[in-house]
């Protein structure tokens, strides 16, 4: 069994200055689930988790991140409703993300796989 956890804060986005730089290295669907959401701490999210998606498929793949960014875009290689990337040497990826409070963690299995992020408060 192969697995790989990734976690990040939305905070370390700002070191990158302009969100519309990092937007280009997101798959298309994601891109599109992006441009949807109005709330500004979701859009981090849902742009940090589409990086991270984007980084393990590489480290999985053992290609580049561009490479890996192409397969994402490339017909039949995702299906989102399963949380399964297919197409890779054969073998299934299969991923989850959560995010909550600034984190964003996604994690990666070559079995079915699930995280949770929770942030903890006075309740």
């Amino acid at each position: 069994m192969s697995e790989k956890i990734f976690l990040s804060k939305t905070e370390y986005l700002k070191n990158y200055g302009e969100k519309s730089e990092l937007f280009g290295l997101l798959p298309e669907w994601r891109k599109v689930k992006y441009q949807k959401i109005k709330n500004e701490q979701a859009a981090c999210e849902s742009l940090l988790a589409g990086l991270l998606l984007v980084k393990g498929l590489s480290w999985y793949a053992a290609v580049e991140e561009n490479v890996a960014l192409d397969l994402f875009d490339s017909e039949n290689h995702i299906l989102q409703e399963r949380k399964l990337i297919m197409g890779i040497d054969s073998k299934p990826l299969y991923y989850s993300i959560s995010h909550s409070g600034g984190y964003v963690a996604v994690a990666y299995s070559d079995m079915p796989v699930g995280i949770d992020v929770e942030t903890k408060d006075d309740k």
